[in-house]
């Protein structure tokens, strides 16, 4: 049996962490889109909403851990 990198361990807790303490969130899929765009759209954001990146598994276990369904 293989054990879960600690890496992804705190990026789940990360995760669980802002699901729980915002009140509105998004999630989107991103695949295909270029680097010069997301720069562009983190900068767009910037001081007013937070962009995280994360695999689909792990964001399915942070949602699964905060007890966020749909």
């Amino acid at each position: 049996m293989s054990t879960i990198a600690p890496r992804k361990l705190e990026t789940v807790a990360r995760l669980v962490e802002n699901l729980e303490s915002h009140k509105t969130i998004g999630i989107v899929s991103a695949g295909g889109i270029g680097a010069k765009t997301v720069q562009t759209l983190r900068a767009d954001l910037r001081g007013r909403a937070k962009m995280i990146v994360a695999k689909n598994t792990l964001m399915k276990k942070a949602l699964e851990q905060a007890k966020i369904e749909n």
